[in-house]
């Protein structure tokens, strides 16, 4: 009799005890695309030479975040097929992979000859919470490691199933 109240009263103490466990909530990360455009238009009687001067300096100031963008050339018109002809060789001679460079022409008159577009992708990671000591299970367990893995990531898109078709949208996104 005593075996048996001492197992009642220690399995009561336990169970007693413990907490309900609590299902850990869901990790939300987001892949937002961040683009950088860079327009040239030829005022009349201005010179190809001067809007490829501006150019030049433009990727030269700029070259250490376009050779890890990809980036898409886009001209308009006679003027703008010359200034992306020259920024596409310049962007190779100062080491872009040929493989990050799209080169295409608007058949529709535009405002703009020449167009620069640097498409990078931004992780937006969720805030972690503290953790609460008595609240087994209540916190998001792992949110601080996986937000970190994926804030470290150089190219989040390639973790994205791929998509058919152009890499990038139509220019008047």
């Amino acid at each position: 009799m005593k075996n048996i109240l001492f197992t009642l009263l220690i399995s009561t103490a336990v169970v007693g005890c413990s907490t309900a466990h609590i299902a850990p909530k869901e990790n939300t990360t987001s892949i937002i695309p961040v683009v950088y455009q860079y327009d040239l238009k030829a005022d009349e009687g201005q010179e190809v030479n001067g809007l490829s001067h501006d150019l030049d300096g433009y990727i030269n100031q700029n070259i250490e975040s376009l050779i890890k963008l990809d980036i898409e050339l886009v001209s308009s018109s006679a003027t703008g097929e010359v200034l992306s002809k020259t920024a596409y060789e310049l962007l190779l001679s100062l080491g872009v992979d040929s493989g990050k460079i799209v080169v295409s022409k608007l058949e529709e008159s535009n405002n703009i000859d020449f167009s620069l577009i640097a498409k990078k992708y931004e992780v937006q990671v969720p805030v972690c919470e503290s953790k609460a000591i008595f609240a087994y299970g209540g916190d998001s367990y792992g949110c601080s490691v996986d937000s970190m893995r994926w804030a470290t990531i150089v190219n989040p898109q390639k973790m994205l199933p791929q998509q058919s078709g152009n890499q990038f949208m139509s220019s008047q996104e």
